[in-house]
């Protein structure tokens, strides 16, 4: 898969800021990549929030439409193919005896293609740490983790598939 500019994922969030995430695109998301979207929804985020849940929503819609605007011809991603990501991923932090969040995430910016599409992701979770604000946490400390490896994991099994 080619590689996503940041260029792709400044556009793909302006189509996303100036309309939403409307009903139709993730019509479109979930027909063109059916067991993204059902991971998505799988028991593997029963511990996340809504908000979180919905944020990875977000950062997920953000990098389809920036990988589909380079890739309309993009391929479905299979079930094995999200499952090999997330272990490979899982594997690779669990080694990790860093403690900051960036640190932890190093490791897994290593051998990607993508580098970009994960530098948006990680810097939208360690911008919502660093606001300093007294409003609830969109997302948990705890789930930061969690949302960040399974973004990579989507984007590696999307790049597996194409």
């Amino acid at each position: 898969m080619k590689k996503i500019s940041e260029e792709d994922i400044d556009i793909a969030i302006g189509e996303i800021e100036a309309n939403g995430i409307t009903e139709e695109m993730i019509e479109a998301f979930k027909s063109s990549q059916p067991i993204v979207f059902a991971y998505l929804f799988s028991d593997s985020f029963d511990l996340s929030t809504q908000d979180e849940k919905e944020y990875l929503l977000y950062l997920v819609m953000v990098a389809w439409k920036a990988i589909f605007k380079v890739h309309p011809e993009m391929n479905e991603v299979e079930e094995e193919e999200i499952g090999e990501s997330e272990e490979k991923n899982w594997e690779l932090i669990n080694n990790v005896s860093a403690t900051k969040f960036r640190d932890r995430l190093t490791i897994l910016f290593e051998n990607s293609n993508q580098e970009d599409l994960l530098a948006f992701a990680e810097d939208m979770l360690t911008e919502l740490e660093e606001e300093e604000t007294t409003e609830k946490e969109i997302v948990t400390k705890e789930g930061r983790e969690l949302l960040f490896v399974a973004y990579k994991s989507i984007i590696d099994a999307m790049e597996m598939a194409n």
